[in-house]
């Protein structure tokens, strides 16, 4: 129960600097949706094939996030760098949202072909519609897009920084070894999608 009391002083503490009591529900609720919708994902596709093209990436992804957030919360708590200006922190609430609708969506789109662990199905086809035609990782932009909201939320730069960098390192592995599968199952099929469609963010990366 230690790791629990650990949590709940923390979000205790970060209550007390909360902009408002409507601020510190939304928080709350968005957090636990994040952590339902991440549960639910994590049941996807396990039992379907061997993992060993998976190469540890769903695990570093998963350390990673929890990683940054437990770093995160600490910077939080002890506000090294606080963000005072309360619209920021509202802001990051939209942010930690939109994050979230957009990796639930891209995972909803891909439909069957979605597996947390990387595994080329049989029957597999490459998904380029919907989100998939602006970046080639909608989820895992959501992901991050919901990390940096939190950081915004906690109102620590620190914090934003953390939650920017750490999971990133696990995402970017991810990606690595997810490509790598699809340029083997659709060769240059995926490679042409490669170049014409950036991987994170439209346009730019």
């Amino acid at each position: 129960m230690e790791p629990f009391s650990a949590i709940a002083r923390l979000l205790g503490l970060l209550s007390v600097h909360a902009p408002s009591r409507e601020w510190a529900f939304a928080f709350s609720a968005l957090l636990v949706l994040w952590m339902a919708s991440e549960l639910f994902v994590g049941r996807l596709g396990l039992h379907l094939l061997s993992v060993e093209s998976d190469r540890g990436s769903a695990l570093a992804v998963l350390l990673a996030g929890m990683g940054g957030m437990g770093l995160a919360f600490i910077a939080a708590n002890f506000r090294w760098l606080p963000i005072y200006e309360a619209w920021a922190r509202w802001i990051g609430l939209a942010v930690m949202g939109a994050g979230l609708a957009l990796r639930v969506f891209a995972i909803l789109w891909l439909g069957p072909m979605f597996t947390r662990l990387v595994q080329i199905l049989p029957g597999h086809r490459l998904v380029t519609s919907g989100p998939y035609r602006f970046v080639r990782h909608p989820s895992y932009s959501g992901l991050l897009l919901f990390f940096v909201g939190l950081g915004l939320a906690l109102g620590d730069w620190l914090s934003v920084l953390l939650l920017l960098v750490v999971p990133f390192v696990g995402v970017w592995y991810r990606i690595r070894v997810e490509e790598e599968a699809l340029l083997g199952a659709f060769s240059n099929e995926y490679r042409a999608y490669m170049e014409r469609v950036r991987g994170l963010l439209p346009f730019v990366f």
